[in-house]
């Protein structure tokens, strides 16, 4: 799917950019690379909390969730066994 390739793809490139980080790639395709995406966003989340608002922390929070969910429903349509 290539919106959600696109979603991953801006994830990594903005958490490479913001944390500095060269972070690795996940497997090729789907729900493996929304849930790396997932736990990065949340990982930042909390590693800025004393940094950032609230709201943002909790807006990253939720944005990771969001991937999640999205990994689940790929895994639950077949589209990536």
């Amino acid at each position: 799917m290539k919106t959600e390739r696109k979603i991953v793809q801006m994830v990594f490139c903005t958490a490479d950019s913001v944390t500095g980080a060269n972070i690795p790639e996940a497997p090729d395709e789907g729900p493996a690379k929304l849930r790396q995406a997932a736990k990065l966003v949340e990982s930042t989340a909390y590693a800025s909390a004393g940094e950032h608002p609230t709201s943002v922390v909790s807006q990253l929070i939720m944005a990771a969730a969001n991937l999640e969910r999205l990994a689940q429903f790929l895994e639950r349509k077949g589209e990536h066994p």
